[in-house]
């Protein structure tokens, strides 16, 4: 990923992408301790609950640090893979792939140091610009292809820094040696640095944090954080401001309670009030906002019910009323909300978190997606 100044945009809540620091909150001690970790020469892991701003944060600390003209960086989604050849495919693409310029000098050269991998120069259709792709010349040669590309990124004259995104996927994948070969060849590598970051807390925590697993004891690891509540409230105020539009600090209270302090819900919100163009946002119009929001993910929301069963779909909705849930199988929860046994409480709150429509934090159980929640508060 190349990191470079971007035009302002017409609205700085941001609900995707990073543009540039303007439109970035805080995160002053994480940006700090990434940074420190990426000059020493540290592997860090980076956890947070979904939409929490981990891709956020390191899309901003590696814009900051793009001054150091002896690294590179790059980020790594693996959310869309599904074994390691698709792991291969998309660290190539998002690596070499942008490390070199795509040229046919180039191509001859990767393809002459990566004999089993097969560079192509595609043109993306909006925008024109060329980029390179991998394909496996013969299926079967990963692990062989997976040490080529080390060593052809440990031969690089910079300092590599990648970021690899949703890292506990490779859990999901049908080689069951993954953990192993990667940590093997990581634990070589002497030109790259990582970052390994993800949604699924319990997954990451247990890679690295098990002794018996490969990566055990081999990071810096950083929880991250809801932003503190002072900060983001000056944030939004001075935001606000600066569009000429008046905001109390109770609206500005009011939407971040609405949303937990949970930081895409808080931007979204805040980006859907600042989009009307009023000289002032009082409490009423954050209430119409929210109503309006609310109504909107309505038919989605109904959708969900297909994807669990009715008993899932039951307790969901008694979490979501109690708000936080700390006694799943105490008996003032299952009397007050009629759901019978704790047994089978039990299994459907399990389904719940593996489907991530819940989580745990602290032994208290939320529903995840916050404006789900304030919905089944409303409706049930």
């Amino acid at each position: 990923m190349l990191y470079f100044c971007l035009m302002q945009p017409s609205n700085p809540f941001l609900i995707s992408g990073y543009h540039t620091p303007n439109e970035f909150c805080d995160r002053e001690n994480e940006t700090q301790r990434l940074r420190e970790g990426i000059l020493n020469g540290r592997n860090l892991t980076l956890i947070s609950w979904r939409r929490m701003g981990k891709t956020g944060l390191i899309d901003h600390t590696f814009h900051l640090m793009n001054k150091e003209k002896d690294h590179s960086f790059f980020y790594v989604d693996l959310l869309p893979t599904l074994s390691l050849a698709d792991f291969i495919r998309e660290f190539s693409k998002s690596v070499i792939g942008k490390l070199d310029s795509p040229s046919s000098k180039i191509i001859k050269k990767i393809g002459t140091l990566l004999s089993h991998l097969r560079p192509t120069i595609t043109y993306d259709n909006l925008t024109g610009e060329p980029s390179i792709l991998f394909d496996f010349v013969k299926s079967g040669n990963e692990q062989n292809t997976l040490e080529q590309i080390f060593n052809y990124l440990d031969s690089q004259k910079n300092k590599i820094v990648i970021a690899l995104d949703e890292f506990q996927q490779i859990l999901k994948y049908p080689e069951q040696n993954t953990e192993a070969l990667l940590r093997s060849h990581i634990q070589k590598s002497k030109n790259i640095s990582f970052i390994f970051s993800g949604s699924r807390k319990h997954l990451l925590e247990a890679m690295f944090r098990d002794s018996g697993r490969p990566f055990y004891n081999s990071t810096e690891i950083l929880f991250l954080e809801k932003i503190n509540s002072e900060e983001y409230c000056n944030f939004i105020n001075k935001k606000f401001k600066e569009g000429g539009t008046k905001i109390t600090s109770e609206v500005i209270d009011q939407i971040l309670e609405w949303c937990r302090y949970h930081t895409w819900f808080v931007q979204y919100v805040c980006n859907r009030l600042y989009s009307l163009s009023r000289d002032e946002i009082d409490v009423t119009i954050l209430h119409q906002m929210m109503v309006t929001i609310l109504e909107e993910n309505e038919p989605g929301y109904y959708g969900y019910r297909n994807l669990i069963t009715a008993f899932q779909w039951k307790v969901l909705n008694a979490i979501a009323v109690e708000k936080k849930l700390s006694e799943p199988n105490g008996k003032a929860f299952l009397t007050k909300y009629q759901l019978g046994a704790a047994s089978s409480v039990s299994l459907a709150i399990e389904a719940l978190l593996d489907k991530e429509l819940i989580f745990r934090e602290n032994e208290i159980f939320y529903v995840y997606d916050v404006f789900l929640a304030r919905w089944m508060e409303r409706k049930y």
